[in-house]
């Protein structure tokens, strides 16, 4: 709504203001401005949507990493989440990508596992970058964990196929850094091979389909070439030049 809304002060204040400082202090990692800026906005008889929720969500994204101790951020994000679905509010794709990048800053490659299935029983896709976040987070497992790093990015990444999301060629290298990190050099040199697959395959999909659009052009041009000229010899020339122009282009 763009309307105006007046505080107990009798001083008025549009939703865009209000909005726009939230903004603010989402991106500069404020949490505690932001939250309070989004109960200001309820205390004026504005209810927060679900955009608000997540520019208070996105703060703890921005905030320095363990502010309030080892998995504040999550826990923080965690927070306000639940408080959106109290306000009988849905998550939307936003939601999830802000809660899966901060499982993903923590480490929580299982936290951001449960975040990647909450968003698909929701028919929320995510894309393949968020998916790499989660695997990405399998690379600097340390401790006890460093062990199963390999073995939790393959997990991720499986989960990744059955989302119906493809891998593209950063899963394949995050997937082989997590084996290395784990100290199984077969297993790394295993998921190198398979990237190296993708891409020489991803190249000559190029080449086919470079080669099947310069043949359509080549015909394209002859078919001109056959045409009656009659009256309108002079457009059909200039249309020939394009259509020259467009195969050189694609030649070089």
């Amino acid at each position: 709504s763009s309307s105006s809304y007046s505080s107990s002060s009798s001083s008025w204040i549009s939703y865009e203001i209000l909005e726009g400082l939230l903004s603010g202090f989402a991106v500069s990692g404020d949490v505690q401005s932001a939250g309070e800026m989004l109960m200001e906005m309820e205390k004026r008889g504005i209810k927060p949507n679900v955009s608000d929720f997540n520019c208070v969500m996105l703060a703890c994204v921005y905030a320095p990493h363990g502010a309030g101790g080892k998995g504040w951020n999550q826990s923080c994000a965690e927070a306000w989440l639940r408080r959106l679905l109290r306000q009988g509010l849905t998550p939307n794709r936003a939601s999830f990508q802000i809660l899966v990048t901060i499982a993903a800053k923590e480490n929580d490659t299982w936290r951001a596992e449960h975040w990647l299935n909450e968003a698909h029983k929701r028919g929320i896709m995510l894309d393949v970058n968020f998916y790499n976040k989660a695997i990405y987070s399998c690379v600097d497992l340390e401790g006890e964990e460093e062990g199963e790093s390999g073995e939790r990015a393959e997990q991720l990444f499986s989960l990744m196929q059955k989302h119906n999301c493809t891998p593209n060629e950063e899963s394949y290298r995050l997937v082989a850094n997590a084996w290395k990190n784990a100290g199984r050099n077969d297993k790394f040199l295993k998921w190198d091979l398979e990237m190296t697959k993708r891409k020489d395959s991803l190249f000559a999909k190029s080449d086919a389909i470079l080669t099947s659009t310069r043949n359509e052009v080549e015909a394209y041009i002859g078919n001109l070439k056959n045409k009656e000229m009659r009256n309108t010899t002079v457009d059909i020339e200039q249309e020939l030049e394009i259509s020259k122009q467009t195969l050189r282009i694609l030649q070089k």
